[in-house]
């Protein structure tokens, strides 16, 4: 339902959808998503530059698309 949702209302091809609030693995080089620091807001901003959102496709996304994915323009949106 949201994947259609999120086709009706932008131009994407493809999604992808994961919990960020549930990512709780620290690796050397990734976000720091500690508990404190995943509560939302509430107003509208952008989360992420463009390095931590690469980090974001690398860590959520199988490894074979990546790259391929990378080349591309992507966005997140929240919801």
């Amino acid at each position: 339902m949201c994947i259609d949702l999120a086709k009706d209302m932008t131009d994407i091809i493809r999604a992808a959808f994961f919990d960020r609030s549930n990512d709780h693995r620290h690796r050397q080089g990734v976000l720091d998503d500690a508990p404190e620091k995943r509560k939302s807001v509430p107003f509208i901003h952008i989360d992420q530059t463009p390095e931590p959102a690469c980090l974001r496709v690398e860590m959520h996304l199988s490894s074979e698309d990546v790259q391929e994915l990378l080349k591309r323009r992507f966005r997140a949106i929240n919801l």
